[in-house]
C-alpha cells in the first residue's frame, strides 16, 4: 500500500462487509445504507398468542397507572437528594403511596462540550 493510509481505508477494495446478530440485524433494518452479514441463528419467532396476553398485561398495567395517578388523595414523598441535579426540579426517585417510581440517571459519554462525564 502506498500513498495515504486514511485515503487508502475508503476504497472498495480494502473494506470487509459489517458482521452483525439478526437481532441487530432487525433494529437496524432501513437504518444503515451499506449490506450487513447477518451471522448466527435466525430469531426464534414470537407466539402470537403470548404477545397478545403481553399486550393486555402491558394495558392493564398502563390503566391502573393513570387511575392511580388520578387520584386526589395520593401521598407523595421525595428527598432533596434525589434531584437529577443541583436546584433541579426533576427527581431519580418518588415515592407515591408507598410504591417506589425510580429512573436510571442516564450515562454520557461526553458532555455538549466534549468533556468526559
Amino acid at each position: 500500500m502506498i500513498g495515504n493510509p486514511d485515503l487508502a481505508v475508503l476504497k472498495a477494495e480494502n473494506q470487509n462487509p459489517t458482521h452483525v446478530t439478526p437481532m441487530i440485524a432487525t433494529l437496524a433494518q432501513g437504518l444503515v445504507r451499506e449490506t450487513l452479514v447477518v451471522v448466527g441463528p435466525r430469531p426464534v419467532l414470537p407466539n402470537k398468542t403470548q404477545l397478545e396476553i403481553q399486550k393486555k398485561q402491558a394495558h392493564t398495567r398502563l390503566c391502573n397507572f393513570v387511575l392511580k395517578a388520578k387520584r386526589p388523595d395520593k401521598k407523595v414523598n421525595f428527598k432533596i437528594v434525589d434531584r437529577i441535579a443541583r436546584g433541579s426540579r426533576y427527581l431519580s426517585m418518588v415515592e407515591v403511596d408507598g410504591d417506589i417510581y425510580r429512573v436510571r440517571r442516564p450515562c454520557y459519554i461526553c458532555d455538549l462540550s466534549g468533556n468526559l462525564s
